[in-house]
């Protein structure tokens, strides 16, 4: 599941501009866009400030979650009468399952979006450098780079610079937010420092050993 997220959040934002280059190809009105994700300067930093922002908004989907779960927002929803009454016992008790399963999903999903969008702004308000630099944007900004300017783009060192680059954006922005989380779920299930150590030097010992089961995990089948 996590393997196949990375690929469609790598894989979507292709579809519009490939559209777009479609349709611009046969008015003859191809523009340029230049490359940003490529990995210099501030880039990785921002990437890292990403994987921060990530990690901030699982924090308040979770934070609502817990709330709404806590208050019995669920069970209100399911029992309530009026509500019954407009949708039908079938359709209540669905529209409740479906608001307590992706409750956090979309609060996190709004946050990231509000997190996202004003951080460069706070920046330029307070006189600090602070950007972006999102995998899925990022990968979105090359393929309307690349769809704009034809196949001939390939060739180009520019380009190759820019792709590895979203590569690093994927790295810093996915090893912040779960070194992150991995870090908080420890300390709330109140491992000790040796223990602590423990797991991070058995992670590591993976990561060298089988990369890939981090994004291709077993099932707990297996």
């Amino acid at each position: 599941m996590c393997s196949a997220r990375i690929l469609i959040s790598l894989a979507c934002p292709s579809v519009p501009p490939m559209t777009w280059w479609i349709i611009t190809s046969a008015l003859g009105r191809q523009k340029r866009f230049p490359f940003s994700p490529a990995p210099r300067r501030m880039a990785p930093i921002y990437a890292a400030w990403t994987g921060l922002l990530l990690w901030l908004s699982s924090i308040i989907g979770g934070w609502v979650e817990n709330w709404s779960t806590y208050h019995q927002i669920p069970a209100a929803l399911e029992h309530n009468r009026r509500l019954g009454l407009l949708l039908g016992p079938s359709r209540q008790c669905a529209w409740a399952h479906f608001y307590q399963k992706h409750l956090g999903t979309f609060v996190g999903s709004i946050a990231l979006g509000f997190l996202l969008g004003m951080s460069p702004k706070i920046g330029i308000f307070f006189g600090l450098p602070m950007d972006v630099r999102h995998v899925t944007l990022s990968s979105g900004a090359i393929s309307f780079a690349a769809s704009a300017m034809g196949l001939g783009i390939l060739k180009t060192a520019l380009f190759w610079k820019a792709f590895f680059g979203v590569i690093l954006i994927g790295l810093m922005n996915v090893g912040v937010a779960f070194s992150l989380a991995l870090t908080i779920a420890l300390r709330a299930r109140k491992f000790k420092a040796h223990q602590r150590d423990l797991i991070y030097k058995s992670l590591g010992a993976r990561l060298r050993s089988n990369p890939m089961s981090f994004l291709m995990p077993r099932s707990s089948d297996d």
